[in-house]
Protein backbone atom coordinates (compact mmCIF):
# COMPACT_ATOMS: atom_id res chain seq x y z
CA UNK A 1 0.00 0.00 0.00
CA UNK A 2 1.42 3.37 -1.02
CA UNK A 3 0.10 6.73 0.15
CA UNK A 4 1.10 9.69 -1.97
CA UNK A 5 1.63 13.19 -0.63
CA UNK A 6 -0.58 15.79 -2.27
CA UNK A 7 0.84 19.03 -3.67
CA UNK A 8 -0.01 21.00 -0.51
CA UNK A 9 1.78 18.46 1.70
CA UNK A 10 4.85 18.51 -0.56
CA UNK A 11 4.92 22.31 -0.53
CA UNK A 12 4.58 22.48 3.26
CA UNK A 13 7.40 19.94 3.74
CA UNK A 14 9.66 21.85 1.35
CA UNK A 15 9.23 24.96 3.53
CA UNK A 16 11.36 23.18 6.16
CA UNK A 17 14.41 23.99 4.01
CA UNK A 18 14.25 27.60 5.25
CA UNK A 19 15.39 26.47 8.70
CA UNK A 20 13.62 25.83 11.98
CA UNK A 21 12.96 28.02 14.98
CA UNK A 22 11.04 25.48 17.06
CA UNK A 23 10.11 21.79 17.27
CA UNK A 24 7.15 20.62 19.37
CA UNK A 25 6.59 16.96 20.20
CA UNK A 26 3.19 15.87 21.50
CA UNK A 27 2.52 12.60 23.32
CA UNK A 28 -0.96 11.23 23.94
CA UNK A 29 0.27 7.87 25.24
CA UNK A 30 3.57 6.05 25.32
CA UNK A 31 4.80 7.35 21.98
CA UNK A 32 4.90 10.75 20.30
CA UNK A 33 1.74 11.19 18.27
CA UNK A 34 2.33 14.55 16.60
CA UNK A 35 5.44 16.55 15.74
CA UNK A 36 5.15 20.23 14.79
CA UNK A 37 7.96 22.24 13.25
CA UNK A 38 7.92 26.05 13.12
CA UNK A 39 10.15 27.50 10.42
CA UNK A 40 12.14 30.70 10.75
CA UNK A 41 9.52 32.25 8.44
CA UNK A 42 6.76 31.32 10.93
CA UNK A 43 5.27 28.50 8.84
CA UNK A 44 3.86 25.64 10.91
CA UNK A 45 4.45 22.10 9.59
CA UNK A 46 2.68 19.38 11.56
CA UNK A 47 3.33 15.69 10.89
CA UNK A 48 1.03 13.07 12.38
CA UNK A 49 -0.16 9.54 11.78
CA UNK A 50 -3.76 9.11 10.69
CA UNK A 51 -5.57 5.93 11.71
CA UNK A 52 -7.26 4.15 8.78
CA UNK A 53 -9.04 0.82 8.98
CA UNK A 54 -8.27 -1.31 5.94
CA UNK A 55 -10.00 -4.53 6.92
CA UNK A 56 -11.38 -6.05 10.12
CA UNK A 57 -8.61 -6.10 12.74
CA UNK A 58 -6.12 -4.46 10.35
CA UNK A 59 -5.18 -0.80 10.56
CA UNK A 60 -2.62 1.35 8.81
CA UNK A 61 -1.26 4.70 9.94
CA UNK A 62 -0.36 6.87 6.95
CA UNK A 63 1.53 10.06 7.68
CA UNK A 64 -0.22 13.36 7.02
CA UNK A 65 1.29 16.83 6.79
CA UNK A 66 -0.66 19.99 7.62
CA UNK A 67 -0.36 23.51 8.95
CA UNK A 68 -2.39 22.61 12.02
CA UNK A 69 -1.41 24.35 15.25
CA UNK A 70 -2.36 22.35 18.32
CA UNK A 71 -3.61 24.14 21.42
CA UNK A 72 -1.85 21.92 23.97
CA UNK A 73 1.48 22.17 25.70
CA UNK A 74 4.27 20.19 24.01
CA UNK A 75 6.10 17.39 25.78
CA UNK A 76 9.27 18.80 27.37
CA UNK A 77 12.36 16.79 26.46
Amino acid sequence: MVFELNDGERERLSSLQAGLSEIRIYKEGLYPSVVSFVTKAGINVTVRAKDEGVAPRFEVFPITVSGLTLNVEPEQT
